[in-house]
């Protein structure tokens, strides 16, 4: 009873205080601020959004709903509504009180109407769609290409906007609908163009679309006349105009950047923007190409900081992609020339990069603060951060490169890898899942290492047997015929793998016992006489059959030209099977000083794997071995025999041991970690030749001789 009584008294105060018409004017009013917020002619003077008018009339409901029920208008003024049973003494009259109360209602409003329609720092994404060139003019995609370019370059510099890759959307079907193609680019929005040439002039037509709802909320068109300074001042205006539209108020120094004219040459630019598209091809002819139109820029302009710039890239990359030498001193002059001419270019910046300056972390750094949405400087600086044992940091890096550039064939593998070496598997698959879409056989490499973990050698070998042939004549990052003699030897293919082994190579002592390799090694290099082989290839070659002092020389020559941090800061058999070999060949000399420098480096290294939380032990990549061998080396002998031993029961491979390494094999953990591994061998040797032997698939890359499949 007491309840219909409260409920009674509740619908008698809404109805005497007038609520319900409060509403409907409300909405009446509301309404009409809508109508006319659309009309063209306040468009035209005010250029205010619609849907801002309607989101705040929406939330002001409850506010105008409360504001009715505590006060009344009347001719008079406003008014305290007086309560269902109020006092004689009861005053209407407004108060401090009741000000600072209806102050508080509009702040509340206006707050909540601000949060609710400003965009979400992550929904300020964008990406640049690939402009249409309407005709057949050749030249007009080139200033299409150029116009996309420098707009990308100007807008990426906005912090609070972040523009996805080009590359990324050049490679997305935008017959889509714009959803999907705003999914798979992870942006908000996405920018359309269409590029006309005529003559001397130039029309573009540009609109801004909301990916989730394919709504428009800018569109404009252009048409000037062809010049370098037109052709910037249309980059400025779609720029602000992109910016008003996702609500970014850009500072006097981002409006002042928009304002950045490249260069004065017509012909200049155009070559620039032709080396730029070949660049971005990243195949032989086109790094030809790219470098040969870039050099043609800055002839014709060489005050053209970016195209100096990008031209020590392509210069650096060549020798990659088509197989040229290295020109380190052209790399250098214009990279350092870029920084000169523009020391707030951030591709001036990333080009020092490639000139293997101390200093070229801090030029990464500087480019990304210049260009928070520069993918490939966040790719680089990865790298780089690796190499200094900032795993967690580079980790974190590939992450940024990769959702800028979702494409990014480096970013996506080194992420990919490293989600693997945390044991992150089930995120690792979600990523190779998509990367598999343009770079199949990096995703295949990648299934082939997580198949293999915890020993399974037979998927790494098969792995790389398919990757291969599906990959005969195409560019890859590494050789798998490199890899298949070690991997041979790895399940016990030792004839398979000294057939395929090159000759002179170090990797057919993996296949000898050291007192073997001693002997072949002595009778095809009598009379003293030194093999052609690299450093690393020496001090192998020789530490393994115990000649410490051959070894000596290349050991002194890589510690005068590498500097101390810089030489095992990887965890790969490479890099701890060379430590090994310089602390043997070093105590073997009596000089403990640099031995113990080199076991202080390994366990530093070790160190800061594991703090990036890396424990995974993969058949040539392992913590527990490298630290291992450093404890060992120091005078732990049992405590890093026992890591030698996890490492290698988590699958690790041993190979057979050389002459520096006779001791540490007769621990008893290692011992019993070697007949672990015996099994392990048969096993995936036997799993291995039951493809290879029986209907070959990969019958064009590698035959087992009719020894091995019997």
């Amino acid at each position: 009873m007491a309840r219909l009584n409260i409920f009674h008294h509740f619908i008698e105060e809404f109805r005497r205080r007038q609520v319900l018409g409060v509403v409907v004017i409300y909405v009446v009013a509301a309404w009409g601020l809508v109508e006319v917020a659309d009309n063209d002619t306040v468009q035209g003077m005010f250029r205010i959004d619609p849907r801002l008018v309607l989101l705040a009339a929406i939330i002001g409901l409850p506010f105008a709903l409360v504001a009715g029920w505590f006060y009344d208008i009347r001719k008079q003024g406003v008014f305290r509504t007086a309560p269902l049973k109020a006092k004689p003494s009861f005053n209407n009259t407004l108060g401090a009180r009741d000000v600072a109360f209806i102050g508080g209602l509009v702040a509340a409003w206006l707050l909540t109407v601000y949060v609710a329609y400003s965009p979400h720092p992550a929904d300020r994404s964008l990406a640049l769609l690939p402009f249409e060139v309407r005709g057949n003019d050749p030249e007009s995609e080139v200033f299409a290409s150029g116009i996309r370019e420098d707009l990308y370059g100007r807008l990426g510099r906005i912090p609070m906007l972040r523009i996805g890759a080009l590359d990324a959307a050049d490679m997305v079907d935008i017959a889509q609908p714009v959803d999907r193609i705003g999914r798979q680019l992870n942006a908000a929005f996405l920018l359309k163009a269409t590029v006309e040439r005529i003559a001397d002039r130039i029309h573009i037509s540009v609109s801004l679309i909301d990916s989730s709802s394919s709504d428009s909320p800018w569109s404009e068109a252009y048409d000037r006349e062809l010049t370098t300074e037109a052709l910037f001042q249309i980059r400025r205006d779609i720029a602000k105009s992109i910016a008003a539209n996702l609500l970014i108020e850009l500072t006097d120094e981002q409006e002042r950047d928009l304002d950045y004219q490249a260069t004065t040459s017509l012909a200049a630019w155009q070559a620039y923007m032709l080396g730029k598209s070949q660049l971005r091809e990243r195949t032989a002819d086109s790094m030809v190409i790219a470098v040969r139109e870039l050099e043609q820029a800055v002839l014709l302009d060489p005050a053209f900081a970016l195209a100096h710039a990008e031209l020590a890239m392509a210069t650096a990359l060549l020798p990659i992609y088509a197989g040229t030498d290295e020109n380190e001193v052209k790399v250098r002059f214009h990279a350092e020339k870029a920084v000169e001419l523009d020391p707030d270019l951030p591709e001036a910046h990333a080009a020092m990069r490639f000139t293997w300056d101390d200093d070229r972390i801090n030029h990464l750094r500087t480019a990304i603060a210049l260009n928070p949405s520069y993918a490939d400087a966040h790719a680089w600086l990865a790298l780089e951060l690796g190499l200094t044992g900032d795993h967690e940091g580079a980790f974190e890096e590939n992450e940024k490169a990769a959702r800028l550039d979702p494409r990014s064939v480096p970013a996506n593998y080194n992420l990919i890898r490293g989600l693997i070496l945390r044991r992150r598997i089930d995120e690792a698959k979600e990523h190779i899942d998509r990367f598999a879409l343009f770079c199949d056989w990096c995703a295949e490499h990648l299934e082939a290492t997580i198949a293999s973990l915890d020993g399974n050698w037979a998927e790494i070998i098969l792995g790389d047997l398919r990757l291969r042939s599906m990959n005969r004549d195409g560019p890859r990052p590494w050789s798998v015929l490199d890899d298949l003699p070690w991997q041979l030897a790895m399940v016990g293919l030792d004839s398979e793998a000294r057939e395929m082994a090159f000759p002179e190579n170090e990797q057919l002592l993996m296949t000898f016992d050291w007192q073997e390799a001693a002997t072949w090694v002595r009778s095809k290099y009598s009379g003293g006489d030194e093999p052609d082989w690299g450093l690393h290839s020496s001090v192998y070659i020789w530490s393994y059959i115990g000649d410490y002092g051959r070894a000596l020389r290349a050991v002194d020559e890589m510690l005068r030209n590498v500097p101390p941090g810089e030489r095992f800061r990887e965890v790969t058999f490479a890099n701890s099977y060379l430590a090994e070999c310089f602390v043997a060949v070093l105590r073997a000399a009596g000089d403990e000083e640099r031995a113990n420098e080199v076991i202080a480096e390994l366990l530093t290294n070790a160190r800061h794997y594991r703090d990036a939380g890396i424990h995974v032990s993969l058949w040539e990549e392992s913590v527990d071995y490298q630290e291992g061998v450093a404890l060992y080396l120091s005078g732990e002998r049992s405590r890093g025999a026992k890591l030698i031993a996890r490492a290698a029961q988590d699958g690790y491979w041993l190979p057979k041991p050389g002459k520096f390494q006779e001791a540490m094999y007769v621990e008893p953990e290692i011992k019993e970690a070697l007949k672990i591994q015996a099994n392990r061998q048969a096993r995936e040797r036997n799993r291995l030749l039951n493809v290879v032997c029986n209907n070959n698939p990969f019958r064009s890359i590698w035959r087992p001789m009719p020894e091995t499949c019997r």
